[in-house]
């Protein structure tokens, strides 16, 4: 949080190799307003009113925002697009400014936003609500395909992606349990019983890849579920309660956060 403005959200720079220093992109909000995309271009000038286009490094097409001035930055409202969530959990991104503020293309690591923008998400408004955004239920909705053995998808992927050690499935990777209520077993992986070596490749700081898959009577399991989860509680079936790190309450990373869902018609929805 900026103590003079009071502004929240996450913040990363890169020079723009054009000799007009670095241009710094934002997802922040100011206390009482919506989230919002921000652009600055350090030791250089920008026109009024300019479109940049982000292209996450994740397979999925490139969006564009209208970005217009505002004070010292350039800010673009957030439609709830998905862009947030793509954001979040990928590794890099380039944001390429329309010809009239200068045509740069610019690359933007995204180490660390996992944390920095489920900070900004859980701090700031979701646009035109005016209620706190859900890490959860904001992302962008799986596109998983169905899975005959998700369990045994995920071993598999784990052993071709560890490729400098030995992989290993440690206890607790697999729970069966009904969690939509529907007198079925569901399949819930917890990543971080996937090694390499040494490594746990699917943990961070809000905790480790998890992830829910709903059994089908007439077909192959489907994705419910995947995020960074410290823990997976099902109080009865029908009902989800995630243990997340502190920054998808607005909290610091180490203080307790509870956010609960119902499972409706294959899909999470607040819990009432």
């Amino acid at each position: 949080m900026d103590p003079s403005t009071g502004e929240a959200g996450a913040i990363t720079c890169s020079p723009t190799g054009a000799g007009t220093g670095d241009l710094c992109f934002s997802v922040s909000c100011r206390p009482g307003e919506d989230l919002r995309l921000g652009l600055i271009l350090r030791g250089g000038a920008l026109p009024e009113g300019f479109d940049a286009t982000i292209a996450v490094a994740d397979g999925q097409p490139p969006v564009t925002y209208g970005f217009a001035a505002d004070g010292d930055a350039f800010h673009a409202p957030i439609p709830m697009d998905g862009m947030l969530g793509r954001l979040r959990w990928g590794d890099s991104a380039t944001i390429t400014l329309d010809a009239a503020a200068g045509g740069l293309v610019v690359p933007l690591g995204l180490k660390g936003s996992a944390d920095a923008i489920g900070a900004a998400i859980a701090a700031c408004p979701v646009p035109g609500t005016g209620a706190l955004a859900d890490p959860i239920l904001d992302s962008p909705p799986l596109d998983a395909t169905p899975s005959d053995n998700p369990a045994g998808d995920a071993i598999a992927a784990n052993e071709a992606f560890c490729t400098d050690g030995t992989p290993a499935v440690g206890p607790g990777f697999l729970r069966q349990e009904d969690v939509d209520g529907d007198g079925l077993n569901d399949a819930i992986l917890d990543f971080g019983a996937l090694t390499c070596g040494e490594s746990h490749d699917y943990c961070g700081s809000g905790g480790c890849t998890q992830e829910i898959w709903l059994a089908d009577r007439d077909g192959p399991y489907r994705p419910l579920l995947s995020a960074l989860i410290e823990e997976i509680v099902l109080p009865a079936p029908g009902e989800v309660l995630l243990r997340l790190d502190g920054s998808d309450c607005g909290l610091s990373g180490a203080e307790a956060c509870e956010r609960r869902y119902g499972v409706r018609d294959g899909a999470l929805v607040a819990a009432p």
